[in-house]
């Protein structure tokens, strides 16, 4: 097996300036693979460029690819006069406005990792330690790699089911874990769903990269991680519930 020694300086030493970048872009790899021994007190703010860059590119890969998913999706939500206008001039309409959509895949990873590097800072500080909020984000911007890479996962189980399986909006987030089991979209499916593998590797490495990042012990930083994983979810369930109702 490949040690870790070779992603990184050392537990106690701080990458030199020339190093950085590699530091960081060699972390995309290690510290989902190696979480506790790549992840270090010394973390700075820049090594969160690398994992921000890999999560920005992937969105816009996913902004391109699922745009005939989307198309379908809204032509499934409208009345037939107006689905036969938009099958006329939906594709243009959509394509000329990739840009703001390559925007948002670029700007809300890192909203959103901000804002989640900012709880997890109030979760630790809550638990009696004093963190960095720059080795926290950088932190949060690595695991975020997690939640990347099930997306992905699950535009591929999408394009499996080809363009006749989207029904609507609710077709393009398929379940990838336990929701699989529940055919019947809606807020059972989606809390069922938080049961995979994505979800349960992204609180392991949080759980990991706690206990090498701050004096927890083991179930201090399981806790944390657990609480921070629960933090996001009701967000995410709460924001799925509300679109619900509103497009209800």
């Amino acid at each position: 097996m490949t040690s870790i020694d070779q992603f990184s300086t050392g537990a106690d030493e701080q990458p030199t300036a020339d190093s950085r970048w590699k530091y960081s872009v060699r972390g995309i790899w290690a510290a989902l693979a190696y979480p506790d021994q790549y992840f270090r007190t010394r973390m700075e703010l820049v090594f969160a460029i690398a994992p921000l860059m890999v999560i920005a590119l992937l969105k816009i890969f996913l902004v391109r690819a699922q745009l005939p998913y989307v198309f379908q999706a809204i032509l499934r939500t409208l009345p037939p006069d107006a689905a036969a206008r938009f099958a006329h001039d939906g594709n243009s309409l959509l394509t000329g406005r990739l840009w703001v959509q390559y925007m948002g895949a670029v700007t809300m990873p890192v909203i959103t990792i901000a804002f989640m590097a900012v709880l997890l800072y109030l979760l630790v500080v809550s638990f009696g330690a004093v963190p960095n909020y720059g080795t926290l984000f950088a932190t949060t911007a690595y695991l975020w790699l997690i939640y990347a890479l099930k997306s992905v996962f699950a535009f591929f189980l999408m394009a499996l089911r080809g363009l006749g399986g989207i029904r609507g909006p609710e077709s393009l987030e398929p379940p990838v874990g336990l929701g699989l089991l529940i055919h019947h979209y809606g807020m059972l499916q989606r809390f069922v769903d938080l049961a995979n593998l994505f979800d349960v590797w992204f609180i392991g490495a949080a759980a990991i990269a706690l206990q090498r990042l701050t004096p927890f012990n083991k179930k201090d930083s399981i806790s944390v991680a657990l609480l921070w994983w629960t933090m996001l979810q009701v967000f995410r369930l709460g924001s799925a519930f509300m679109f619900q109702q509103a497009a209800g």
